[in-house]
């Protein structure tokens, strides 16, 4: 399902009060996505997505869900990168160079997990954004990953 909203009307800023010039309504528009066959006995998962682009077809709707499936890796990224991983912001790494280089090796890390765990789910090539885990390892890494798992 696809709707236009009705227009949310933006006349003055929220934290001074003062009007916003040359700023008309904010159109949005709402895709509903349920799960279609849902394990039994258990609730559809629906989700509302809210968007600025128009929607007016089915394929724009779910380009408009294929966006937002691609934006939820980027957080799981960000995720493993902080809280459940590598603690990128309890760093205490002054000099900006050595911060640098740590963040971006850890970004590598954080993406390797990321395909580990879609390998391990059965999603890396379900449309979600993420290379397959033969882009980072060999085949005697896949081995390892394999004993791994169980």
């Amino acid at each position: 399902m696809f709707e236009e909203l009705k227009p949310v009307p933006f006349e003055q800023h929220a934290l001074t009060n003062a009007p916003k010039a040359g700023r008309g309504p904010l159109s949005l528009r709402i895709v509903e996505l349920c799960e279609p066959d849902p394990p039994a006995g258990v609730p559809p998962v629906c989700w509302r997505l809210l968007t600025t682009r128009p929607v007016t077809t089915m394929r724009e709707a779910l380009e408009v869900a294929a966006q937002y499936r691609m934006r939820w890796r980027i957080e799981e990224v960000f995720r493993t990168m902080k809280r459940k991983g590598f603690d990128v912001e309890g760093m205490r790494i002054e000099a900006e160079t050595p911060r640098n280089i740590l963040i971006m090796v850890a970004f590598v890390a954080a993406t390797i997990v990321m395909q580990m765990v879609a390998a391990r789910d059965g999603t890396a090539d379900g449309g979600g954004g993420l290379r397959p885990l033969t882009d980072a390892f060999d085949s005697d890494g896949r081995a390892l990953f394999d004993v791994a798992s169980y």
